[in-house]
Formats: C-alpha cells, sequence, structure tokens
C-alpha cells in the first residue's frame, strides 16, 4: 500500500515491513514492526495506513493496529495488552476510519466494529446483538455530513448512526452487488460518491441520497370485492 503524509513524504507498507521516502531524497528507511509486544512473521505484511490527523499513521497488519509516531520517529502497538488500553478481541484488521473527533473506528475480521478512543485507550466492541450484520467488516467509510459510518461486511452493507448507535442494513434486496464485500476494496470519490467492491461486482452510491423513513405508511384501501366482483361500500 502507498501513502503520502501531508508533510509530502512518501509510505510503503509492504511485506517487509514500512518504507519511508522522505520528501526531496532518493533514499528510502525501513521501520520493522518485529520485536514490539506478540508480533510474529505476520507483522512483515502492513496491508492499511491511514494518515491520522492527532497522532501519525495508523498501520494495519493481520496481527494488529499499530502507530507511526511522528514526534518519536518510531512505532507503537495499540489495543492489545490490558495495561497499555483495552485489547481487541482479534487482531486481525480488516479496515480502519478516523473521524474528526479523533475516534478511530475499527474493522475486524470476525471481531465486529470497534469504537477507539487513542487518547484515553478504550474501546467500545459492536456485535450482532446490537444489529451488526456480520462479525466481519471489511471496510469503512465516514459520511461526515451525516455523522454516520457506512460499513461493508461479509453479509452486506450497514450504516451506522455514531449518535444513536443504530444499524441499518442493506442486502441484495436493496440492489447491493452481493452479501459478501472483500477487504480494502471501497473507495470515496471526489464528488462524494462511495464504491465498496465484492464478491459480485461494486456498489456505488451518494450516502446523502438514502434516507431513513421512521414513519410507517398510510395505508389506501382502493378496492373491495366479495365473490371476484367489486362493491362500493
Amino acid at each position: 500500500v502507498f501513502k503520502k503524509d501531508k508533510k509530502g513524504n512518501e509510505w510503503y507498507g509492504t511485506d517487509d515491513g514500512l518504507y519511508r521516502k522522505e520528501k526531496n531524497s532518493p533514499a528510502y528507511k525501513q521501520f520493522t514492526l518485529l520485536g514490539l509486544p506478540g508480533t510474529d512473521t505476520r507483522n512483515k505484511f502492513i496491508n492499511g495506513i491511514l494518515e491520522s490527523q492527532h497522532n501519525g499513521l495508523w498501520l494495519q497488519t493481520d496481527n494488529g493496529l499499530f502507530l507511526y509516531r511522528y514526534d518519536t520517529d518510531a512505532i507503537e502497538r495499540h489495543v492489545y495488552q490490558d495495561y497499555t488500553g483495552d485489547p481487541l478481541i482479534t487482531q486481525d484488521v480488516n479496515a480502519m476510519y478516523e473521524d474528526p473527533e479523533g475516534i478511530l473506528w475499527i474493522g475486524l475480521w470476525q471481531g465486529g466494529l470497534v469504537k477507539y478512543d487513542p487518547k484515553n485507550k478504550t474501546t467500545k466492541n459492536y456485535k450482532l446483538e446490537d444489529g451488526l450484520p456480520s462479525m466481519s467488516v471489511q471496510g469503512i467509510l465516514g459520511d461526515e455530513s451525516k455523522g454516520s459510518l457506512w460499513l461493508s461486511t461479509f453479509n452486506g452493507l450497514s450504516r451506522f448512526d455514531k449518535k444513536t448507535e443504530i444499524f441499518n442494513n442493506y442486502s441484495v434486496m436493496d440492489g447491493i452487488q452481493g452479501t459478501q464485500f472483500a477487504d480494502g476494496a471501497l473507495l470515496k470519490t471526489s464528488e462524494g460518491l462511495f464504491i465498496f467492491g465484492g464478491s459480485n461486482g461494486i456498489t456505488f452510491f451518494n450516502p446523502g441520497d438514502i434516507e431513513i423513513n421512521i414513519s410507517p405508511p398510510k395505508v389506501f384501501l382502493t378496492d373491495l370485492k366479495l365473490f371476484n366482483k367489486s362493491v362500493l361500500p
């Protein structure tokens, strides 16, 4: 994966760790995750980089969440051990999204959706019993205008309202490509369209066009038949 940060530096997440190429420099510097608490060969492969507006670079792997800090020029592990904060119930990270308040939202494989406050080191886990359609969250895009998250999962799409903590789930009957979505297959376009990819193609939409109608529909009687013949009451 590739990321250019706000300073113009280039970052590469590879199958052999993290590399940085500073702006106007021909040299690359390698950062390894091996040696940090609980790491193994799975941590050589970095499959996601997210630049934080507050902390540095969030790094996702199949074995944990890590943070490269600009101020220390070093990498640290998060949400892993009790003494460093609330740990994740599984360390297989599929997706990340940081909201304007600095809260990191984490999608896990077989671990649900996690709300993580890096400042206080606290987490909150959302599962099937909370309304999440699948315990495998594959991608997260934020609709900042409505304070909601759109989640691609292994059982359709879901919109999560951060304020009410209510999930609205969407299935094939609503027109999505299929039930199974792929991790890393997502995009927010410059026009504001959301795109999610899965096993049967892509689903794209404008989140602003989708409204939740909580009012029950009005019922109108248009015909009354007795013995298959219309009658006027």
